[in-house]
Protein backbone atom coordinates (compact mmCIF):
# COMPACT_ATOMS: atom_id res chain seq x y z
CA UNK A 1 0.00 0.00 0.00
CA UNK A 2 1.58 3.86 -0.98
CA UNK A 3 0.71 6.04 1.71
CA UNK A 4 1.50 8.70 -0.27
CA UNK A 5 -0.78 8.44 -3.10
CA UNK A 6 -4.00 8.13 -0.56
CA UNK A 7 -5.90 11.39 -0.41
CA UNK A 8 -6.83 12.45 2.58
CA UNK A 9 -10.28 13.67 2.31
CA UNK A 10 -13.53 13.11 0.62
CA UNK A 11 -16.21 14.78 0.57
CA UNK A 12 -19.52 12.84 0.36
CA UNK A 13 -23.60 13.32 0.31
CA UNK A 14 -22.46 16.86 1.87
CA UNK A 15 -19.99 15.31 4.60
CA UNK A 16 -16.42 15.44 5.14
CA UNK A 17 -14.65 12.37 6.06
CA UNK A 18 -11.23 10.62 6.10
CA UNK A 19 -10.97 8.96 2.93
CA UNK A 20 -9.55 5.53 3.17
CA UNK A 21 -9.35 5.66 7.50
CA UNK A 22 -9.64 2.09 7.56
CA UNK A 23 -7.00 1.31 4.80
CA UNK A 24 -4.60 4.11 6.79
CA UNK A 25 -5.23 2.75 10.13
CA UNK A 26 -4.58 -0.85 8.91
CA UNK A 27 -1.47 -0.24 7.37
CA UNK A 28 -0.84 2.27 10.19
CA UNK A 29 -1.20 -0.48 12.63
CA UNK A 30 0.53 -3.59 10.85
CA UNK A 31 3.90 -1.10 11.12
CA UNK A 32 3.63 0.12 14.17
CA UNK A 33 3.67 -3.60 15.11
CA UNK A 34 6.90 -4.50 12.94
CA UNK A 35 9.06 -1.76 13.85
CA UNK A 36 7.91 -1.93 17.69
CA UNK A 37 10.62 -4.27 18.51
CA UNK A 38 12.95 -4.81 15.48
CA UNK A 39 16.83 -4.62 16.00
CA UNK A 40 18.09 -2.81 12.57
CA UNK A 41 20.91 -3.73 10.62
CA UNK A 42 23.11 -1.75 8.65
CA UNK A 43 21.02 -3.22 5.60
CA UNK A 44 17.55 -1.64 7.13
CA UNK A 45 18.55 1.52 8.21
CA UNK A 46 18.42 3.32 4.60
CA UNK A 47 14.61 1.33 4.13
CA UNK A 48 13.99 2.18 7.67
CA UNK A 49 14.71 5.94 6.83
CA UNK A 50 12.94 6.09 3.80
CA UNK A 51 9.86 4.56 5.25
CA UNK A 52 9.52 6.86 8.26
CA UNK A 53 9.92 10.07 5.84
CA UNK A 54 7.13 8.48 4.38
CA UNK A 55 5.07 8.53 7.31
CA UNK A 56 5.76 12.14 8.41
CA UNK A 57 5.20 13.55 5.04
CA UNK A 58 1.24 11.40 5.41
CA UNK A 59 1.52 13.12 9.41
CA UNK A 60 2.41 16.92 8.03
CA UNK A 61 -0.26 16.34 5.21
CA UNK A 62 -3.30 15.01 7.49
CA UNK A 63 -2.03 17.69 9.78
CA UNK A 64 -2.34 20.56 7.24
CA UNK A 65 -5.45 19.16 5.51
CA UNK A 66 -7.07 19.53 8.76
CA UNK A 67 -6.38 22.21 9.75
CA UNK A 68 -7.69 23.94 5.93
CA UNK A 69 -10.72 22.31 6.37
CA UNK A 70 -11.56 23.91 9.77
CA UNK A 71 -10.78 27.09 8.44
CA UNK A 72 -13.10 26.41 5.59
CA UNK A 73 -15.37 25.34 7.99
CA UNK A 74 -15.04 27.77 10.41
CA UNK A 75 -15.34 30.73 7.84
CA UNK A 76 -19.18 29.19 6.72
CA UNK A 77 -19.90 29.04 10.01
CA UNK A 78 -19.02 32.67 10.78
CA UNK A 79 -21.19 33.65 8.09
CA UNK A 80 -23.95 31.36 9.30
CA UNK A 81 -23.23 33.18 12.90
CA UNK A 82 -23.62 36.49 11.72
CA UNK A 83 -27.21 35.82 10.13
CA UNK A 84 -28.79 33.98 13.43
CA UNK A 85 -27.34 37.02 15.24
CA UNK A 86 -29.12 39.21 12.93
CA UNK A 87 -31.95 37.30 12.90
CA UNK A 88 -32.34 37.00 17.03
CA UNK A 89 -31.84 40.41 17.44
CA UNK A 90 -34.75 41.03 14.87
CA UNK A 91 -36.83 38.56 16.79
CA UNK A 92 -36.44 40.13 20.39
CA UNK A 93 -37.18 43.11 19.24
CA UNK A 94 -41.31 42.28 19.50
CA UNK A 95 -40.19 40.02 22.61
CA UNK A 96 -39.10 43.17 24.09
CA UNK A 97 -42.39 45.41 23.21
CA UNK A 98 -44.64 42.18 24.49
CA UNK A 99 -42.70 41.75 27.58
CA UNK A 100 -43.19 45.84 28.67
CA UNK A 101 -46.72 45.91 27.61
CA UNK A 102 -47.51 42.51 30.02
CA UNK A 103 -45.16 43.96 32.94
CA UNK A 104 -46.98 47.07 32.84
CA UNK A 105 -50.23 45.28 32.63
CA UNK A 106 -49.23 42.94 35.93
CA UNK A 107 -47.92 45.84 37.71
CA UNK A 108 -51.44 47.24 37.30
CA UNK A 109 -53.07 44.67 38.59
CA UNK A 110 -50.85 44.10 41.66
CA UNK A 111 -51.42 47.91 42.33
CA UNK A 112 -55.27 47.11 42.46
CA UNK A 113 -54.60 43.77 44.43
CA UNK A 114 -52.67 45.96 46.79
CA UNK A 115 -55.63 48.59 47.37
CA UNK A 116 -58.11 46.16 48.33
CA UNK A 117 -55.62 44.05 50.48
CA UNK A 118 -55.22 47.59 52.13
CA UNK A 119 -59.06 48.33 52.58
CA UNK A 120 -59.34 44.47 54.08
CA UNK A 121 -56.80 46.08 56.46
CA UNK A 122 -58.44 48.84 57.46
CA UNK A 123 -61.52 47.21 57.96
CA UNK A 124 -59.90 44.24 60.42
CA UNK A 125 -61.04 45.12 64.33
CA UNK A 126 -58.68 45.80 66.72
CA UNK A 127 -55.58 47.04 64.14
CA UNK A 128 -53.25 48.83 66.81
CA UNK A 129 -52.80 52.46 65.42
CA UNK A 130 -49.42 52.11 65.34
CA UNK A 131 -49.36 49.36 63.21
CA UNK A 132 -49.30 49.70 59.52
CA UNK A 133 -50.22 47.25 56.21
CA UNK A 134 -46.60 47.38 55.10
CA UNK A 135 -45.32 45.53 58.79
CA UNK A 136 -47.67 42.80 57.50
CA UNK A 137 -47.64 42.78 53.83
CA UNK A 138 -47.29 39.03 52.23
CA UNK A 139 -45.89 39.46 48.69
CA UNK A 140 -47.81 36.55 47.35
CA UNK A 141 -50.78 38.32 48.27
CA UNK A 142 -50.84 40.47 44.89
CA UNK A 143 -50.41 37.14 43.25
CA UNK A 144 -53.84 36.79 40.99
CA UNK A 145 -54.67 33.29 42.10
CA UNK A 146 -54.16 34.30 46.00
CA UNK A 147 -57.82 35.06 47.18
CA UNK A 148 -59.10 37.80 48.83
CA UNK A 149 -61.05 35.75 51.58
CA UNK A 150 -57.62 34.34 52.44
CA UNK A 151 -55.62 37.28 52.40
CA UNK A 152 -58.76 38.52 54.95
CA UNK A 153 -58.30 35.38 57.19
CA UNK A 154 -54.47 36.07 57.45
CA UNK A 155 -54.65 39.62 58.51
CA UNK A 156 -56.63 38.56 61.06
CA UNK A 157 -54.66 36.11 62.55
CA UNK A 158 -51.48 38.36 62.26
CA UNK A 159 -53.21 41.18 64.02
CA UNK A 160 -54.24 39.25 66.88
CA UNK A 161 -51.24 37.71 67.37
CA UNK A 162 -49.62 40.89 67.26
CA UNK A 163 -51.99 42.18 70.06
CA UNK A 164 -51.12 39.17 72.07
CA UNK A 165 -47.85 39.77 72.05
CA UNK A 166 -48.08 43.50 72.90
CA UNK A 167 -50.21 41.94 75.65
CA UNK A 168 -47.48 39.48 76.78
CA UNK A 169 -44.65 42.65 76.16
CA UNK A 170 -46.97 45.04 78.71
CA UNK A 171 -46.50 42.87 81.44
CA UNK A 172 -43.17 42.68 81.77
CA UNK A 173 -41.72 43.97 85.33
CA UNK A 174 -39.77 46.48 83.97
CA UNK A 175 -38.42 48.28 80.53
CA UNK A 176 -41.80 47.29 78.87
CA UNK A 177 -42.10 50.57 77.31
CA UNK A 178 -38.69 50.30 75.67
CA UNK A 179 -39.25 46.77 74.88
CA UNK A 180 -42.35 47.74 73.33
CA UNK A 181 -40.47 50.27 71.12
CA UNK A 182 -38.44 47.28 69.67
CA UNK A 183 -41.54 45.76 69.35
CA UNK A 184 -43.07 48.00 66.80
CA UNK A 185 -39.92 48.06 64.63
CA UNK A 186 -39.26 44.28 64.74
CA UNK A 187 -42.67 42.53 64.87
CA UNK A 188 -40.12 40.44 67.07
CA UNK A 189 -41.81 38.91 70.33
CA UNK A 190 -39.07 37.35 71.57
CA UNK A 191 -36.40 40.35 70.51
CA UNK A 192 -38.46 42.37 72.30
CA UNK A 193 -38.63 40.60 75.50
CA UNK A 194 -34.57 40.27 75.21
CA UNK A 195 -34.10 43.98 74.79
CA UNK A 196 -36.52 44.20 78.43
CA UNK A 197 -34.48 42.11 80.11
CA UNK A 198 -31.48 43.38 78.34
CA UNK A 199 -32.06 47.16 80.13
CA UNK A 200 -33.08 45.84 83.16
CA UNK A 201 -30.15 44.01 83.72
CA UNK A 202 -27.99 47.00 83.10
CA UNK A 203 -30.55 49.23 85.46
CA UNK A 204 -30.18 46.49 88.15
CA UNK A 205 -25.78 46.52 87.26
CA UNK A 206 -26.06 50.33 87.91
CA UNK A 207 -28.53 50.12 91.54
CA UNK A 208 -26.27 47.32 92.68
CA UNK A 209 -23.05 49.76 91.86
CA UNK A 210 -24.86 52.84 93.52
CA UNK A 211 -25.70 50.69 96.69
CA UNK A 212 -21.90 49.50 96.60
CA UNK A 213 -20.59 53.31 96.64
CA UNK A 214 -23.39 54.43 98.85
CA UNK A 215 -22.45 51.56 101.74
CA UNK A 216 -18.09 52.32 100.68
CA UNK A 217 -19.00 55.82 101.52
CA UNK A 218 -20.75 54.87 104.81
CA UNK A 219 -17.97 53.09 106.53
CA UNK A 220 -15.53 56.10 105.19
CA UNK A 221 -17.48 58.11 107.68
CA UNK A 222 -18.31 56.30 110.38
CA UNK A 223 -14.61 54.97 110.30
CA UNK A 224 -13.83 58.98 110.37
CA UNK A 225 -15.94 59.78 113.27
CA UNK A 226 -14.43 57.21 115.06
CA UNK A 227 -11.01 58.39 114.64
CA UNK A 228 -12.30 61.66 115.70
CA UNK A 229 -13.89 60.49 119.05
CA UNK A 230 -10.79 58.27 119.74
CA UNK A 231 -8.60 61.46 119.08
CA UNK A 232 -11.07 63.67 121.45
CA UNK A 233 -10.72 60.91 124.40
CA UNK A 234 -7.15 61.00 124.17
CA UNK A 235 -7.15 64.43 124.12
CA UNK A 236 -9.46 64.81 127.54
CA UNK A 237 -7.82 62.25 129.21
CA UNK A 238 -4.50 64.07 128.93
CA UNK A 239 -6.23 67.01 129.84
CA UNK A 240 -7.76 65.40 133.23
CA UNK A 241 -4.03 64.36 133.78
CA UNK A 242 -2.95 67.41 134.67
CA UNK A 243 -4.34 68.45 137.28
CA UNK A 244 -2.72 65.64 139.68
CA UNK A 245 0.65 67.08 139.19
CA UNK A 246 -0.66 70.20 140.60
CA UNK A 247 -0.33 69.99 145.00
CA UNK A 248 -1.38 73.50 146.08
CA UNK A 249 -2.66 73.53 149.83
CA UNK A 250 -6.54 73.63 149.42
CA UNK A 251 -8.29 77.09 150.36
CA UNK A 252 -10.86 77.15 153.06
CA UNK A 253 -14.14 76.01 152.32
CA UNK A 254 -15.87 79.42 152.94
CA UNK A 255 -13.12 81.33 150.25
CA UNK A 256 -14.42 79.13 147.67
CA UNK A 257 -17.75 79.04 148.41
CA UNK A 258 -17.42 83.31 148.12
CA UNK A 259 -15.16 82.78 144.76
CA UNK A 260 -17.29 79.84 143.33
CA UNK A 261 -20.65 82.10 143.50
CA UNK A 262 -19.30 85.09 142.25
CA UNK A 263 -17.78 83.35 139.63
CA UNK A 264 -20.05 82.58 135.34
CA UNK A 265 -20.77 79.00 136.25
CA UNK A 266 -20.38 76.31 132.59
CA UNK A 267 -21.61 72.94 131.74
CA UNK A 268 -18.82 70.83 129.92
CA UNK A 269 -19.46 67.22 128.70
CA UNK A 270 -16.91 65.17 128.29
CA UNK A 271 -16.09 61.56 127.89
CA UNK A 272 -12.98 59.50 129.98
CA UNK A 273 -12.04 56.12 130.43
CA UNK A 274 -12.44 54.13 133.33
CA UNK A 275 -8.70 54.59 134.75
CA UNK A 276 -8.79 58.16 134.21
CA UNK A 277 -12.07 58.00 136.14
CA UNK A 278 -10.31 58.11 140.34
CA UNK A 279 -8.28 60.87 139.51
CA UNK A 280 -10.66 62.89 137.79
CA UNK A 281 -13.35 62.48 140.93
CA UNK A 282 -10.32 63.59 142.83
CA UNK A 283 -9.56 66.66 141.21
CA UNK A 284 -13.31 68.43 140.73
CA UNK A 285 -13.75 67.14 144.82
CA UNK A 286 -10.87 69.12 145.73
CA UNK A 287 -11.94 72.78 143.33
CA UNK A 288 -15.73 72.22 144.23
CA UNK A 289 -16.90 71.23 140.66
CA UNK A 290 -20.25 69.91 139.98
CA UNK A 291 -20.19 66.83 138.04
CA UNK A 292 -22.66 63.75 137.22
CA UNK A 293 -22.82 60.80 134.66
CA UNK A 294 -25.32 60.47 132.56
Amino acid sequence: MELEKLEIVRLEDGKLTCNGFDEYKEELLKAADRYAGIVFTADDIKAAKEYRAKLNSLKTMAKAELTQRRKEELAKLEDFDRQIKELVSIIEKPIEAIDTQIKAFEEEEKAKKREKCMQVFANTENVPEWLEYGQIENPKWLNATYKISDINKEIIEKVAKINTDVELINELPGFNFEALECYKRTLDASAAIAEGKRLANIQKMKEEAAAAEKERQERMAQAALENEARAQAQTDAEAVKKPEAINAPSEPETANTAQNDAKEWMTLKMKISADDFDSFEAWANQRNIEWRME
